[in-house]
């Protein structure tokens, strides 16, 4: 029987429970570190001697562990003390993130959004077996940090060179497929860390425990894509007796008119002007398939909730590398498609010697079966277009 963590009932808690959707029920008694381990364990030695014969990767995913703790305690002065003057920005972080990783001995290169070259270990500090590929901090550059969502990015590859020396380029020319962890942190009045590793399937999730600043993971079970989206339907169709229609929305009663459940859109606003095929596409989902369509200006905040809600997330001139290839391996994992503007999977690319570092590419994550109604439609709009310059 799983065994559920006392929480300490103190004043702090009290309050903090106040401000965050997690509760006493919510946590589970396994932290961050012993379920990767214990990961490790169930997936017995070929995943062991394969990619962690050492440890280092375990002890790698608690270290990024701590230091998102120490982004969520910058980003709660943001929201708390609204200290808009103290400097808070990707760059600082990144740079936090690679003091830390130096020191540490896991690491042969970093490789951050916000940086045009890779960053490589100094010759005095002990060069690791991973390549590590950050989004230290993802948030709206419009809004200040204390009025938007934040969230940090992250995967991680097997080095291809021998270990014992410093990173070189050849490490970075590797097929998205090839990753070997990847997750991502979100943060606010809940810090939430959610991760998948090769060997383990599925998605966990994790939230960062007010008092004891530790990651304990949440009930549930791994992540599935879109469960809340499912598990609304059957609700509404069990409590009201409402039949599901085929476009995939259910309407009900106009007293419980607050609980429609639509399928979204993520998608900023510039995507759905102009009239090219993606564009003509948005608008026809919006329009004859009633998607409501959202974006509030953080990637990570929208892939996250696309995980938990369901929907499709259509992002342009997305980091291949940062953001796309981690997103695609995240959403694969939890029973999502990833797939390009041309349709082709992202997890089948790979970044060559001759492609650059930061190559930009339109993302497009879904469930199987909303990806082949968008496949379908997009391919219409792109006949059609074809047609008319012909």
């Amino acid at each position: 029987m799983e065994k559920v963590c006392d929480l300490p009932q103190s004043p702090i808690w009290n309050w903090t429970a106040k401000l965050s959707p997690t509760s006493s029920g919510t946590y589970t008694s396994v932290p961050f570190p012993s379920h990767v381990r214990n990961a490790f364990k169930r997936s017995g030695a070929t995943l062991t001697e394969r990619h962690d014969a050492t440890g280092e990767l375990v002890r790698l995913l608690d270290d990024l562990s701590t230091e998102f703790r120490w982004i969520a305690a910058r980003t709660r002065e943001m929201f708390v003390k609204s200290l808009e003057s103290t400097p808070f920005t990707p760059r600082l972080v990144t740079q936090q993130l690679y003091f830390a990783l130096c020191h540490d001995g896991y690491a042969c290169l970093l490789v951050s959004k916000d940086q045009k070259e890779p960053m490589s270990i100094p010759p005095d500090m002990p060069s690791g077996s991973y390549v590590i590929v950050l989004v230290s901090l993802d948030l709206d550059e419009e809004l200040a940090p204390s009025e938007g969502l934040v969230g940090s990015l992250f995967s991680v590859y097997k080095r291809k060179t021998a270990p014992g020396r410093a990173g070189r380029r050849e490490d970075l020319q590797v097929c998205f497929a090839d990753q070997v962890a990847a997750g991502y942190a979100l943060y606010g009045s809940s810090t939430q860390l959610c991760y998948c590793m090769r060997g383990n399937p599925g998605v966990y999730r994790f939230v960062l425990h007010p008092v004891a600043k530790q990651f304990f993971m949440c009930r549930g079970g791994p992540i599935e894509f879109g469960s809340e989206y499912d598990r609304g339907r059957q609700r509404l169709q069990t409590v009201l007796a409402v039949p599901t229609e085929a476009a995939g929305t259910s309407t009900v009663a106009s007293e419980a008119s607050a609980h429609v459940v639509t399928p979204i859109l993520f998608a900023a606003r510039e995507l759905f002007l102009g009239d090219d095929a993606l564009a003509q596409t948005l608008r026809h989902l919006a329009d004859q398939y009633e998607y409501s369509a959202v974006h509030t200006g953080c990637l990570i905040g929208d892939f996250h909730t696309l995980m938990q809600r369901g929907g499709i997330l259509v992002a342009d001139n997305v980091d291949a590398l940062c953001e796309a290839a981690p997103m695609a391996y995240l959403a694969e994992e939890a029973g999502a498609r990833a797939i390009d503007q041309r349709g082709c999977r992202i997890l089948s690319q790979n970044l060559g010697g001759d492609h650059p570092l930061h190559t930009r590419t339109c993302l497009i994550i879904g469930s199987p079966t909303q990806l082949a109604q968008f496949e379908q439609i997009l391919q219409e709009y792109q006949s059609g277009a074809t047609s008319a310059d012909t």
